[in-house]
Order: C-alpha cells, then structure tokens, then sequence
C-alpha cells in the first residue's frame, strides 16, 4: 500500500502542476500574455542574430524571443512553455536521484520560472531583455542537461575535467548559466574526489573556478564584437534588471532556482536525507509555498490589467469596451485609464471627465506613470489625434531605447503611411512581416504602402486624417 501511495506522488505532482500552471498563465493571465507578445520582437535576420549572440547568453535570448512569438495565442504558448517544464522536472529528478517522496522538490524551480512571468507587469516596458518568458527556462534547462551529462563521466576525472571546461567555456552562449553548470558541476566533483580519497584532483577544481572567475573579463576584454558593458559579468545572461530595491521582486524568483539546484546539489551527497520519513512532508511543503508564492506574485495591480484591455480596444477602435473596462475596475483608476477613457468618451460623442486636478503618479523609477504613459498613452494617442510625427517619435524613442517592439512597430507603420512617408512605412511594415503571426496585419498594411489611394477607403484611417486635417 504505501509503495502505491510512493508512486502516485510523482503522477499526481504532474498533474497538479500541469493544471496549476493552465489556471496561472492562459485562464488567469492570457490577454497579458499576448500584451506581453506585443511588446516583444522577432526578428529573422542574420543582423537580429548576431545583436543577439554578441552578449553573454544571447543564444538563449534568441531562442527565448522567437518562442515569445507563440504567446500570441496563449494557450499555445503556455503549452509549450509548460513541455519544456516537465522536462525540466524530468531532468531534476534524473541528475539528482530523486525519490518518489522528494520528487515534489524538481517543481520548485519551473515553479520560480511561472512566478517570474505572472509576476511581470509594467516593469516590461522598460526592460531591454528580449524573450524573457522562455530564455531562462532555456537557462535552467541548459544547466541540468550540462550537469546531467557530467554526471555520466563523473568518475573519470580528467574526462569531467575537460567537460567541466567545455561548459565554462559555453559563457559565450549561456552566460549566467553555464557559469551556475559549472558551479554544481565543481560540487559534484568535490563530493567524489572526498568518496573516492583521490585529493589530487582538487588541482582540477581550483583550475575550473579560476577559470570561472576569469573567463566573464577575460570575453569581455577579447571578444572584440561583444555588446556586453563591464557591469555585473558573471549575471550577464539573467534578465537586464536592476541593482535596486524596486526590482528585487523581479530578482527574487532566479536567487531561489539557482539556489534551490546548488542546495539539491548538497543534498544530493546525503542520500539518506531523500528516503527521510519526513521527505514526503517537505517536499509537498515546499510546492505549496511555491504555489502560495505564484499566487501572491500574481496580484498585480489591477490598473494595469486594464490599460492593457483598454490598448487592445483602442486598437480596434472599440470605444465603448473601452468605456466598459473603465466602469468595472474596482481600483481608483490612474491618469493612463482616464485619459484613455475620455478619449473613448469623445469618440463617442460624449462629456469627457475633468483631469485638471489629476496627476500621474511615480512609485519609482521602475512604476513611473510619467515614463509608462510616453509609450501607453503617447503613441497611440497621439496617432488617433492625427499628429503622425509625435507618435512616431515616441514610438521611435522606445525602440531605440529598449529594443523594438511589435506594439510601437505597428503605429509607427500607421504614422508613417498616413503622414506620407511611403518608404518608411514600408521599411517597418517588411519588419512585421518577417514575424510568425503578424505577417498578415503587414500584409493588409502592404495594400495601402503599394497603392496609397485605397487609404481613403480604410474608415480608420479616413477619420484620423479628417481629424489632422481639422488640427
């Protein structure tokens, strides 16, 4: 009976983390996830590609931003992220021999990965780090194949010496991660080299952390095309945030998966300590706490969940869904929210609502209103209101800035179209149509950039030039 009960644990682990993560990303958070899609970019060009291996973990981030591309459909691209999360947990129990008791304990980092993406709101905006969502699962997944591997040979010392080396080495393409590989990678070995009584092999050891410490500087002073600034080198390859308070909640979730491998990596010289009696008890502890942590993280302010619907109705030029999202929010609505519903409200023919004793409201330098609002509410506003050149600019200043993004690429197209510069929307139009599922806006943009007369035939576009023509 109890041999039962020890092989359901790892079954009903699966199922319920399967469902959980269903629930958290598209039932809870789908329409984000697509606002997160739109403020991201893929590009399939050589240039895109080498922008993007030429900083330490680049080729995780370029895996990580086309993989984004499927959060245009949700469900899809929760689909996928959770498969590479159950063979991130595969991986978890096989390097470290867990037991059905402990096997709740190979969730606890995919669940610090699903934390990091419910948990991300308008810190978004300002984040230079392209394919956020996946590139670190790829990260965490990269470390326990290369750890797995290692564990194979882990025996034959000058093997797992040069396989060691090898991953170090892997700094150009992983950054932060093959460092942290190489970190667990080095425990191991020091476990074995004590088991064994073989001491001569900590010569080994101090030459892979010597090379660990030296190899981030080392790429940086000789790798002459690298990106990379000389700031934090051996985190090159986490997400570009912050050394500040403000963004520790966004730190939080990669401190506990590194943290959690290289204490499995402890534990794991203990074997009694994964047959303990309380093992069963711990483990489902720990991914309750995970799962009350995902839950907590994903209270994000409700003010931006609806200026995110809000955007999806302007871009459809949905004025009174607009309206309907402004009288449903429990939240005292921001400057953002009113702003976009007085524009909805006049679109309608109605009274607008008297801003003149309200501000934009700045928590810091991450939730600043008065930065958000020069990409939430500048650009689009500024297009609906005829004047092409000042939402061009806005949406030129934030591509420059933090990289392009699919939401500016598309007024930035319109602005450029209706203000009369036909190459240059086309420049930008040929952008999107070398994404996955925005091909077909470009296309549909493509018949207005090769035959401007049919402009007059889009109601859309009909009504804002009216507009700039009045101004």
């Amino acid at each position: 009976m109890k041999k039962t009960i020890k092989l359901c644990i790892p079954a009903l682990t699966t199922v319920i983390f399967i469902l959980f993560c269903y629930f958290m990303l598209p039932i809870k958070n789908g329409y984000m996830l697509r606002w997160y899609e739109e403020m991201s970019f893929f590009e399939s060009t050589k240039f895109f590609f080498l922008q993007c291996l030429y900083y330490p973990g680049g080729l995780l981030r370029y895996a990580g931003a086309w993989l984004t591309q499927l959060m245009y459909y949700p469900i899809l691209g929760s689909t996928v992220l959770i498969l590479i999360w159950l063979l991130t947990i595969w991986l978890t129990q096989k390097v470290f021999q867990l037991s059905c008791e402990a096997f709740p304990l190979a969730v606890v980092v995919p669940m610090a990965m699903l934390v990091s993406i419910v948990q991300l709101d308008d810190a978004l905006i300002s984040m230079k780090t392209v394919g956020y969502i996946y590139s670190n699962t790829i990260g965490y997944l990269f470390v326990l194949a290369a750890v797995g591997l290692f564990r194979i040979v882990e025996r034959r010392q000058a093997l797992a010496f040069a396989l060691l080396m090898l991953v170090a080495g892997c700094y150009f393409i992983a950054g932060f991660y093959a460092l942290l590989a190489t970190l667990i990678g080095v425990i191991f070995m020091i476990g074995d080299i004590i088991r064994s009584k073989q001491y001569a092999g900590f010569a080994f050891v101090i030459i892979i952390m010597a090379t660990v410490i030296m190899l981030p500087g080392l790429y940086y002073s000789y790798f002459q095309p690298t990106t990379v600034d000389n700031d934090l080198l051996h985190l090159k390859g986490l997400p570009d945030l912050l050394m500040e308070s403000f963004d520790f909640y966004l730190w939080l979730p990669f401190i506990v998966a590194s943290a959690w491998l290289i204490v499995l990596t402890l534990l794991k010289t203990f074997r009694s300590v994964y047959a303990s009696h309380w093992m069963v008890w711990i483990s489902c502890g720990a991914l309750c706490i995970c799962a009350i942590w995902c839950v907590i993280a994903n209270k994000k302010s409700e003010q931006l969940r609806a200026t995110v619907l809000m955007l999806r109705y302007l871009e459809r030029n949905e004025w009174t869904g607009i309206t309907s999202v402004m009288s449903r929010i429990k939240e005292p609505p921001n400057y953002t929210m009113r702003v976009l519903n007085n524009f909805a409200l006049l679109s309608l023919g109605k009274q607008p609502e008297d801003l003149s004793n309200t501000r934009p409201r700045n928590i810091d330098a991450r939730h600043s209103e008065k930065f958000t609002m020069t990409a939430l509410l500048n650009v689009p506003i500024s297009y609906y209101n005829g004047d092409f050149m000042l939402s061009y600019r806005w949406g030129m200043e934030h591509c420059v800035q933090y990289g392009k993004r699919v939401f500016f690429l598309k007024y930035m197209v319109k602005d450029a179209l209706l203000n009369g510069e036909i190459e240059l929307a086309r420049r930008y139009n040929d952008l999107l149509k070398r994404t996955m599922f925005h091909r077909e806006w470009a296309e549909e943009m493509s018949r207005y950039i090769e035959d401007p007369s049919l402009i007059e035939s889009n109601i859309e576009f009909k009504s804002i030039l009216e507009v700039a023509k009045k101004d």
